[in-house]
């Protein structure tokens, strides 16, 4: 069956959507709060980021910053840590385009966040996609070729662009190229980099929709949180997906219009939505 053609492109997130980033991100982020709170009671764990501050999965390093190191702090005390600041070309980063040297927990926010993309470094691993992804989203392209897809993310653009040069199997791949990668796939990748706030501002998907030269109103987001859904209404998407890969044992919607556990039903759940907006006019 065609689709309608209301729909002019879907986005989606990256982490925890296209790559498979939490383990990683979560241990990096702990590593890097461990180091600059060395005297708290209890070590924070990478499965604790999960299970206590769930709110915080796709957040910027400023909001893990204030929600991890802040309420531990006073306003005179000074963090001394020896940390290597030249975090140049580092990938996987969390976003830290919003990191502004304006008072005196600057010098312990890049502190964080220098400790952070020591951990990530230190990992030395590439994130690969979730192994749903780049199959489905090749046969959607092969079915639907004048649909594209981008990405829009809290990461910068130049690390989200390192993270997506991962190469491809040619065999789930649709392009005769010997070095295919995951970026391949996408026609424009942005990231919430210098002045565009993060999400749940709609900033970033609204600039990959501009940049893409396509209808906002007419484009679908996919994502993983809360955050990803409240970024897609807020910028007037005709739809927004959450993607729940834990055997859909939640079956909480996040605020999106559905539910999917896999890309494979991608292109059912566009179906039931451009079909569901069609029959309410």
């Amino acid at each position: 069956e065609d689709l309608p053609s209301s729909l002019c492109a879907i986005i989606f997130d990256l982490d925890g959507t296209i790559l498979d980033t939490n383990e990683e991100l979560c241990a990096a982020i702990a590593t890097a709060t461990n180091k600059i709170l060395p005297n708290l009671e209890i070590l924070l764990q990478p499965e604790d980021i999960n299970s206590k501050y769930p709110y915080l999965i796709g957040a910027t390093l400023k909001e893990f910053y204030d929600a991890l190191i802040s309420p531990h702090l006073n306003s005179k005390e000074e963090i001394k840590h020896s940390c290597n600041n030249n975090n140049n070309g580092d990938n996987r980063s969390i976003n830290v385009s919003d990191t502004k040297k304006e008072d005196s927990s600057s010098s312990s926010l890049n502190t964080f966040i220098n400790l952070f993309l020591e951990a990530v470094k230190d990992q030395n691993k590439s994130c690969p996609p979730f192994p749903d992804v780049v199959k489905a989203l090749v046969n959607f392209r092969s079915k639907y070729p004048s649909i594209p897809f981008g990405i829009a993310t809290t990461k910068p653009t130049n690390t989200a662009e390192a993270d997506l040069a991962f190469k491809i199997d040619n065999a789930s791949s649709s392009t005769t190229t010997h070095d295919a990668s995951l970026r391949s796939l996408f026609k424009h990748v942005q990231g919430t980099d210098e002045g565009i706030k993060p999400k749940p501002n709609p900033d970033v998907i609204l600039r990959c929709a501009s940049i893409m030269k396509v209808d906002i109103k007419n484009t679908i987001y996919i994502g993983d949180t809360a955050r990803d859904a409240l970024a897609a209404k807020a910028a007037g998407c005709m739809g927004c997906f959450t993607v729940r890969r834990e055997n859909g044992v939640n079956k909480d919607n996040l605020g999106a219009n559905a539910l999917i556990t896999s890309f494979v039903e991608i292109e059912e759940a566009v179906m039931t939505l451009l079909h569901t907006l069609g029959n309410s006019k």
